[in-house]
């Protein structure tokens, strides 16, 4: 995961950090959960931990989106790339929600 942040009310420039979380379902929310944890605050030394829910229609559109993107073409080898890994669980999903089961 990559967090970019910005001041929203006292700018102090932007950073970027890059931490690695776990990703669920969570059926309780009915959202899939990215948890990281001891996440280094930019401009002081506190720490933070997020939780960030993604819901099943937000994970549809950014499905939706990587799907257009392959559509046009162009430069979208990177993504080709970064998908092939995962084509085994992609078919997994397909023939779960083509089934029904």
């Amino acid at each position: 995961m990559k967090i970019d942040r910005r001041g929203a009310g006292r700018y102090a420039g932007t950073r970027t950090q890059r931490h690695h979380g776990t990703f669920a379902w969570s059926a309780t929310e009915k959202a899939f959960v990215l948890r990281t944890r001891r996440v280094k605050d930019f401009t002081s030394s506190s720490i933070h931990n997020y939780d960030i829910a993604i819901e099943p229609d937000e994970l549809a559109a950014m499905v939706g989106a990587a799907a257009e993107e392959l559509r046009k073409g162009g430069e979208s080898q990177d993504l080709v790339s970064a998908l092939a890994p995962h084509l085994k669980s992609l078919m997994r999903l397909v023939h779960a929600c083509v089934d029904g089961s």
